[in-house]
């Protein structure tokens, strides 16, 4: 049997972890970037990242974008548009909180970049989802 080593998470767990944040309170999203979650369209390394935080901080997703040279049809952007209840970019306390919060990521989380753009933090990983990060379908 044939073994895509290019799909380091499946869709399947992917999804099920989105369909997981999609569905806490904490989360604020737009139906599309909703339906990306659900879809299990978003990096594995967003998923965590977000459900870690939302432990201790609601927070608001604009959208994950289509970003360049993604060819696998996987989200690696995310824009975060609020933060422990305020808006980001427009609070700049929200927006220096979340700032710290992503900067203070370590290994495979770390971003490569984080720009304040007038929608929110527009957070971007590299394309290199790891393997193993999920729980599921092999």
């Amino acid at each position: 049997s044939r073994r895509a080593s290019t799909r380091p998470c499946s869709s399947s767990a992917r999804a099920s972890a989105g369909g997981q944040l999609a569905a806490n309170p904490a989360l604020t999203t737009t139906p599309a970037a909703r339906a990306l979650l659900e879809q299990g369209r978003v990096d594995a390394r967003l998923l965590l990242l977000l459900g870690q935080q939302l432990a201790s901080a609601p927070l608001s997703v604009a959208d994950f974008p289509v970003g360049p040279n993604e060819t696998d049809g996987v989200r690696h952007l995310l824009v975060l548009s609020g933060y422990n209840g305020a808006d980001v970019p427009a609070d700049p306390t929200a927006t220096a909180d979340a700032t710290t919060w992503l900067g203070s990521q370590s290994g495979e989380f770390v971003p490569s970049a984080v720009e304040s753009t007038p929608q929110g933090l527009l957070v971007t990983l590299d394309l290199d989802e790891p393997t193993g990060l999920l729980p599921g379908a092999p």
